[in-house]
């Protein structure tokens, strides 16, 4: 031991950690759509497989400052989801819709840090928009 003790302190305190991350998804989604009149219900359900380009992680103690680390390097960056939709849409035309679509994501693979730690995320999106049909 050094002379004035070890040299790592343990000091128990509350804090905040948020992670933020940012991913570029891949769907392959199978589907069935009824059509009633103008209005249309498509059931689908899928994989997603994703691949993180950003991971930022916020860490708050009270009485300090809020530190921020990039930890994108320390994570396996593929993950894979399981994805459940259900879309309802309106068509004002042949061609054009309006629809609103949740969706469920159940994670499969998470994402797994280089010290063997992880998380793994089930989502909830909910997705609007305008469609064009050919």
């Amino acid at each position: 031991n050094p002379p004035f003790g070890s040299d790592t302190s343990h000091v128990h305190t509350h804090y905040e950690s948020a992670v933020r991350l940012n991913f570029l998804e891949v769907p392959i989604q199978f589907g069935y759509e009824k059509r009633i009149g103008n209005f249309g219900l498509q059931l689908s359900t899928g994989l997603n497989f994703n691949y993180i380009t950003t991971a930022q992680q916020t860490l708050s103690i009270p009485g300090y400052s809020p530190s921020q680390l990039n930890i994108t390097q320390h994570l396996e960056r593929w993950s894979i989801y399981q994805q459940q939709s259900l879309k309802f849409e309106y068509f004002a035309n042949r061609h054009l819709g309006i629809y609103l679509e949740p969706s469920y994501l159940l994670q499969w693979k998470g994402y797994e840090s280089q010290t063997g730690q992880g998380f793994k995320l089930n989502l909830w999106q909910l997705n609007t928009g305008i469609s064009w049909k050919f």
